[in-house]
Parts: structure tokens; C-alpha cells; sequence
């Protein structure tokens, strides 16, 4: 009888690292419905972050499914009909704590301080969303005002990681379609929305060889999952090899350097 071979994991180079933190990014379509789906899905199960978009919760209680974790929310207004919001779970046995939150009708963000003593590593996550109503010009001067003055501040030993539904495709490298710029790299080069858009951003401030993104199918939301990971090591290459890594070493080297006023604190 023929001996068949077992199928390879999907991903398995990021649910098998060990140097690395492993993140993982979803618009939900609502967290509390989703709830469920999440908390069986492998690559929430194995993540030391997760960060969901347009949560869509109506207060600040933690759903039931996510109580052992330490949960961070940013809630969409009601008169927007709570369609929006995000959320941060870090896995208990690391550091977080909330830097900075910001709750608007159609803009919301969360800043959170993270420590990963395991991996000696330290970041500050920022995560996002930003409804499709929100004119690019007033996403724009949002980041200005929050996200920029991160980004100034980071360094190669306290870097930052932005990301979110920015609901802008990154496909397009034009500069009113990429809205960080500066010291902040976009990651994410394959498509995460159905209709096969680049809407899941992720920005990275520190050294290009430590990050390390793929995209993941989901069955229930129109949107796929961005898995994400960060390596201690100051060596460590991508795990994910395709042709499109050619792509992103070329908008790193388009993308221009900013300078910005501020106090770091």
C-alpha cells in the first residue's frame, strides 16, 4: 500500500517560530458575532497579539471569549451606528498597557505599549480604522495629529508597528494612496480584501529584515487575515519568499524621509 505523506501547515514557518512575536490582524464584522470563529482559528490560538478592526462594539465590557486575555478597545460612536472600532489582545503572560486612544465618528485608534520578555522585545502597537466615509484628507491630518509623532519618536530599539483597515488600497503606490510616510515601510503586499484590494496595512519602523507578513484566507469576513511577525534577531530574513519582496525593498527606497517636531515622551 502506498505510503502517503502528511500535508504541510500552512504558515508553518510563522506558528513555528520561536524568535520571533507572532501578530495577527482581522477586520471581524462585528467581534462579538465573530467571536467564536476566532478563538478556534490556529492562528489566533498561536498569536501573542491580536488586533481586530471594525469590532463594532457597543461598550467598553470585554467579550466573554477574550477575558483571560489583556483586552484594549477603541469603540466607534453610536451615532455611526458602532460600525467601526478596533481592538488589541495580547496574550497574558506579556507586558501591555494603553498609551493613547482616540474614538471618533468615523476614525478610531488605539496605542499600546507592549513588552515581550521571552523575546526581549519591546514596541509600540498602534492600531486603526477608518471608515470608507472619511475623506482621505481628514484621515491624513488624523495621522498627522496621532500617528506621525509615533513614528518620530521610534527607534531601532523601541520601534513602531501601525496597523489597521485603513480602508485605502496600498496597491497603488501613489502618495495620497500610501498615507505613512518617512521611517515607516508598508509590509503588506498581498491582496487582503475579497474584491482584491491591499486595504490591511501594516507599518513598520524598525530594520525591514525583522518583519515578516502573509496573508491567510477567511471564510466569514470579506476581508483575510494578516499575519504578522517580528524577529528578535537582528539577522532574521522573511520567511514568506515571493516575487513581490523585490516590490517592497523598492517603495522602502522611494519612501522619503520626514522630519518631525515633537517630544518624545
Amino acid at each position: 500500500m502506498k505510503q502517503h505523506q502528511p500535508l504541510d501547515t500552512p504558515h508553518a514557518d510563522w506558528l513555528n517560530a520561536t524568535d520571533s512575536i507572532r501578530l495577527a490582524l482581522l477586520n471581524t464584522r462585528s467581534l462579538q458575532r465573530h467571536a467564536d470563529n476566532i478563538v478556534t482559528s490556529l492562528y489566533f490560538s498561536e498569536c501573542d497579539v491580536a488586533i481586530f478592526t471594525e469590532t463594532r462594539l457597543q461598550d467598553a465590557s470585554v467579550p466573554q471569549q477574550f477575558r483571560h486575555l489583556q483586552f484594549f478597545s477603541a469603540i466607534a460612536s453610536r451615532q455611526h451606528n458602532y460600525v467601526g472600532g478596533v481592538a488589541v489582545a495580547a496574550a497574558a503572560n506579556n507586558r501591555a498597557s494603553q498609551r493613547l486612544d482616540v474614538c471618533k465618528e468615523t476614525f478610531q485608534l488605539l496605542a499600546v505599549n507592549t513588552e515581550f520578555e521571552r523575546q526581549e522585545l519591546r514596541l509600540t502597537l498602534v492600531a486603526l480604522y477608518r471608515s470608507p466615509t472619511l475623506s482621505k484628507a481628514e484621515f491624513q491630518r488624523q495621522l498627522d495629529e496621532h500617528v506621525q509623532p509615533l513614528i518620530a519618536c521610534s527607534s531601532e530599539t523601541d520601534p513602531v508597528l501601525i496597523v489597521g483597515d485603513f480602508n485605502v488600497d496600498a496597491s497603488h503606490t501613489s502618495a495620497s494612496n500610501v498615507p505613512l510616510r518617512g521611517r515607516a515601510t508598508q509590509h503588506v503586499m498581498k491582496t487582503t480584501h475579497v474584491d482584491g484590494a491591499i486595504l490591511d496595512h501594516v507599518y513598520w519602523t524598525g530594520p525591514s529584515n525583522r518583519i515578516s507578513t502573509d496573508v491567510v484566507a477567511c471564510h466569514w469576513s470579506d476581508h483575510n487575515t494578516v499575519v504578522i511577525s517580528v524577529s528578535t534577531a537582528a539577522d532574521k530574513h522573511h520567511y514568506v519568499s515571493t516575487p513581490q519582496e523585490s516590490r517592497t525593498t523598492a517603495l522602502a527606497k522611494q519612501t522619503p524621509h520626514i522630519t518631525i517636531e515633537n517630544s518624545c515622551t
